[in-house]
């Protein structure tokens, strides 16, 4: 199977319960037994340190937290090494070990690592088979082990598994949930389980219909807020599902970075922290504080290797038009294991030169984008398409599209402002230069020009194999939907995926089917 980032994954995990706070445990509610010094001493210790009593139980401790704030910060290898020496009397740690599978997929991409992680998920439902069944741990650990599954799988390609993993997760946190209703990882994981089958692409439709399977992005995405919004002990997981989500599947940048800020991410000591922090800066064009998030991540040998924190290091940089992203872009390239990024990084080195008179070094890497990476991500579909038709950018487009990314608007503008389709010899640059004003004026809040430009470039590019009229015609949608007009919301998000030839579809229609889904 090949490698495959789907947007959906970029930043989804799963949840415990927090409803049992770090420094208490359900398991510890008895009291010591005045029979039996033994007995006495054993409780005492229990309540004390709140190991659970029985081996082979459910239990969710002070040292379990620890181990679990461990792996959702990335030091992987340290905590796999204690739950290996702790073993496996508390049942938990199956799954704190079934995360760390997961992220190891997550992080590399590669193929041998999720074989390796489907190997080892299969020992674990095996020994799994002991568990207290009246716990409602029990079916929620297995709930949350089929939606890792479910979610490497749909990363590596493997939709016809990654669906049925997805039924089994939902059969088992319904179940769940109606024998426990007031257990808080079932509301997580049912509303992930909503949200992302309720965006799956149409040609993949028939696995969610076939298997059962229930899609509500609105319902989802709400359950999503409030439990981020909820005190309990993975609260800070939620926060980073709920933020992906915002990103990735409704395009809202910058709610994604104000549910950040609100939560005061990133976290010292926390490197998935800085990745979603810094996600959320760089798609809400906070720029600056995304370079500052990056530049300041945790890093060395205690941390798993994490090499797209250098591919967002150089887009950040390149945001600025600064030549640095050279640096790390370089890094990406050294450190990456996978295809995917690979022609987008190429793309950009060859920008940085470009964008300072470099032609040569332009041409030198451009070339290269032909013959590494994959075309499996919407950037790298561009980069392959602008290698392909030989066409070098315009400079003043660029920098103003790279200005305008990183939220320089003024500077973007200051580029464009004087510059009229007129002055360009070919259609898709007169197209680009409508385009790029209507995005400079959307985010500054002018309305109404960035509305005249935007259908301006729909007239201008529906019928041209490039992505910039269905990008109009999305945001046309956000704009319509903000001003609670669902007739020309609608209207513009059915355009949007109408609009198929271009390198960018996937994604747009994604976001559009989003849009739709909050309209009804």
């Amino acid at each position: 199977m090949a490698g495959h980032r789907n947007r959906l994954s970029l930043l989804l995990l799963s949840t415990n319960y927090k409803g049992l706070q770090p420094n208490k445990c359900k398991t510890c509610k008895r009291s010591p037994s005045s029979t039996s010094l033994g007995r006495a001493m054993a409780m005492l210790l229990s309540v004390c340190f709140c190991i659970p009593l029985n081996a082979g139980s459910y239990g969710w401790n002070t040292h379990t937290d620890t181990l679990y704030s461990n792996i959702i910060s990335l030091k992987l290898k340290a905590s796999k090494q204690a739950i290996a020496l702790d073993g496996y009397d508390n049942l938990n740690h199956y799954l704190l070990d079934d995360y760390i599978g997961f992220l190891e997929v997550f992080l590399s991409e590669d193929e041998q690592v999720f074989e390796r992680f489907e190997t080892a998920q299969e020992k674990r439902f095996t020994a799994l088979k002991k568990g207290d069944g009246k716990s409602p741990w029990h079916n929620y650990v297995q709930a949350e082990m089929n939606l890792h599954f479910a979610l490497a799988s749909l990363k590596m390609k493997n939709y016809y598994d990654g669906f049925f993993a997805c039924r089994k997760a939902w059969k088992l946190y319904t179940v769940n949930q109606e024998r426990f209703p007031d257990f808080v990882p079932n509301k997580k994981g049912i509303a992930t389980l909503k949200a992302i089958m309720g965006i799956i692409p149409s040609q993949y439709q028939w696995g969610v219909k076939i298997l059962g399977l229930e899609g509500d992005l609105k319902g989802g995405m709400e359950s999503l807020r409030q439990l981020s919004n909820t005190d309990y002990a993975f609260q800070l997981e939620t926060t980073l599902i709920y933020s992906s989500l915002l990103i990735h599947l409704e395009g809202k940048h910058e709610a994604a970075w104000q549910v950040m800020q609100k939560a005061n991410y990133p976290l010292n000591g926390n490197l998935f922290t800085h990745y979603t922090a810094a996600n959320a800066a760089i798609y809400s064009k906070h720029n600056d504080a995304a370079i500052s998030i990056l530049a300041n991540r945790p890093q060395g040998e205690g941390y798993a290797p994490f090499p797209i924190m250098e591919y967002l290091h150089g887009l950040a940089l390149i945001n600025r038009v600064d030549t640095n992203c050279r640096v790390h872009f370089n890094k990406y390239l050294q450190q990456n294991r996978n295809q995917h990024n690979v022609k987008s990084t190429l793309q950009k080195l060859a920008w940085s030169y470009l964008c300072v008179g470099d032609t040569v070094k332009y041409q030198t890497y451009i070339a290269q984008v032909m013959v590494m990476g994959s075309t499996d991500l919407d950037a790298d579909k561009q980069a392959q398409k602008e290698a392909e038709n030989g066409i070098v950018p315009d400079v003043a487009l660029l920098k103003a599209r790279l200005l305008f990314d990183g939220g320089y608007l003024k500077q973007a503008m200051g580029i464009l402002h004087d510059k009229t389709p007129e002055q360009y010899t070919t259609k898709p640059l007169q197209l680009e230069l409508v385009y790029r004003k209507a995005r400079i004026y959307d985010v500054m809040g002018k309305q109404a020009e960035a509305i005249a430009k935007y259908n301006e470039t729909i007239t201008l590019g529906e019928k041209e194999p490039l992505y910039f009229a269905a990008n109009a015609a999305l945001n046309l949608g956000f704009i319509y939907e903000k001003v609670h007009d669902k007739t020309q919301a609608r209207y513009y998000y059915n355009l949007c995926i109408s609009l198929k030839d271009h390198e960018y579809y996937a994604g747009l229609s994604q976001k559009a089917k989003s849009g739709l889904a909050r309209l009804d």
